[in-house]
């Protein structure tokens, strides 16, 4: 199949020639509402209806024919659908050429040259359209082809399958039979087992909780030697703490009564001491009154003398 698969290149000569080919026939421009699509033989149009209506086409392929129906109708709105003119009628003429006239021939044969690339171009793009849909209705019947054979090798693969499945139902269920006897079997040898290991965990049970009652007993007469002991040494600690309390109280009453003593000395002392300070104070006010007493009789007297001198 890669040999169908072709490019622009591939196709350039055969589109070369098909629009030398159709030359002759554009010259002579088609009838109003004429097409490329209404040359076609009608039992083409009825294999592409068929092949859109097709359900195992793929999308792709209707786009492609759907791409190629749009490119027709836009190239008959390319040629305009107009009566091309009697070319007879022209054929002996001898216009008088001017520069316009020259120029608008010109304009005329680059629009006629446009016109012509144009439609090689959209011939190339119907040729290539054909061959992808050629193309993608082989690919369909290929494909078509490939899921049947791949359907016939699943089901034999299913019933291979099957038959497999089958076998190892049975190979299982006789490994299962096996297995639930010696399961059985095992059970019963672990039943055995496990009696045998509870009556002996209940006898080596019995054995400690006989060891532990001793040690329990063992423990509480301990405890009770040592709360005995405890409380005796608790009665000889409150003993010297009530001692201690009260030579604390004695020396307590002792050192109040001694800081009273040393308090009412100082108070005493307090009240000689501002005793003599009064005494001392009046003492100093009297003989500050002295001498200001002295110091008018001296200043009346400097006075006199001064007044009578």
């Amino acid at each position: 199949m890669s040999s169908e698969y072709l490019d622009w290149t591939a196709l350039a000569s055969a589109s070369e020639s098909s629009a030398d080919s159709l030359e002759g026939v554009l010259e002579v421009s088609p009838p109003a509402g004429a097409s490329i699509a209404e040359s076609l033989p009608e039992a083409e149009q009825r294999s592409l209806t068929d092949l859109l209506a097709m359900e195992s086409v793929p999308d792709e392929l209707k786009q492609l024919v759907n791409r190629q129906q749009a490119l027709e109708q836009q190239l008959n709105e390319l040629t305009g659908h107009t009566v091309a003119p009697d070319w007879n009628e022209q054929r002996f003429s001898m216009p008088q050429h001017t520069a316009e006239s020259r120029l608008a021939d010109k304009q005329k044969a680059q629009r006629h040259e446009s016109y012509r690339s144009r439609v090689r171009r959209q011939i190339s793009q119907k040729a290539l359209s054909r061959l992808q849909l050629d193309r993608g209705m082989q690919e369909a019947e290929l494909a078509r082809q490939e899921k049947l054979k791949q359907k016939k090798r699943q089901a034999l693969q299913w019933q291979h399958r099957l038959s497999q499945l089958e076998q190892d139902k049975r190979r299982v269920q006789r490994a299962n039979a096996q297995m639930r006897v010696t399961e059985r079997e095992r059970q019963r040898a672990q039943n055995d087992l496990r009696q045998q290991l509870i009556l002996k965990q209940a006898l080596q049970r019995r054995q400690a909780l006989i060891k532990a009652a001793l040690l329990e007993s063992h423990k509480r007469q301990r405890l009770e030697q040592a709360c005995l002991a405890e409380r005796q040494a608790l009665q000889r600690w409150q003993v010297q703490r009530d001692r201690q309390l009260q030579a604390q109280a004695q020396s307590l009453l002792e050192a109040r009564a001694a800081a009273k003593r040393q308090n009412d000395m100082l108070m005493e002392q307090q009240a000689r001491a501002e005793a003599k300070r009064e005494q001392r104070l009046a003492v100093l006010a009297q003989e500050r009154q002295v001498e200001r007493l002295e110091a008018r009789r001296r200043l009346a007297q400097q006075e006199k003398k001064l007044f009578f001198s």
